[in-house]
């Protein structure tokens, strides 16, 4: 079976201390998911989806969340970390520097930090979002 690009980053994956959700999911289609959190649906639910549609993705509301939104402030108070592909000069002694792609994980807090066109000129890839387990079972509802 091959995928496509597009549903590449759609997949939930868990251990034992994360778990971790690609980031083409759509809140809506999170909601649906079998697979995700009980709990985490209900966050969505109520504090995400206060502010966004249901259309939305997790990697477009990551994208240009900024400081004051509630999505931010939830994802804030769940210690949720992004993996982001990001362009960044590797330099060598002898040959011209060149642009790789590298994976980082951030803080919430780290990317929203960083404005839009930033972000563009990085060119930034959100992949997947981080969910910490112990902050999800403290979260209260």
């Amino acid at each position: 079976m091959t995928s496509t690009s597009y549903e590449a980053f759609k997949y939930t994956i868990s251990d034992t201390s994360n778990i971790y959700i690609g980031s083409k999911f759509s809140y809506e289609e999170l909601l649906l998911n079998k697979e995700i959190n009980f709990k985490f649906k209900n966050i969505v639910e109520r504090y995400i989806l206060a502010q966004t549609t249901g259309d939305t993705t997790i990697e477009s509301d990551l994208y240009f969340m900024d400081e004051k939104s509630l999505s931010y402030q939830t994802y804030q108070q769940l210690r949720a970390k992004v993996k982001v592909n990001v362009k960044v000069e590797k330099k060598h002694l002898l040959r011209k520097p060149e642009l790789i792609h590298e994976e980082q994980i951030m803080k919430v807090s780290d990317l929203v930090k960083l404005s839009a066109t930033e972000k563009r000129n990085k060119d930034m890839v959100i992949c997947e979002l981080i969910l910490p387990k112990i902050a999800l079972l403290g979260f209260t509802l």
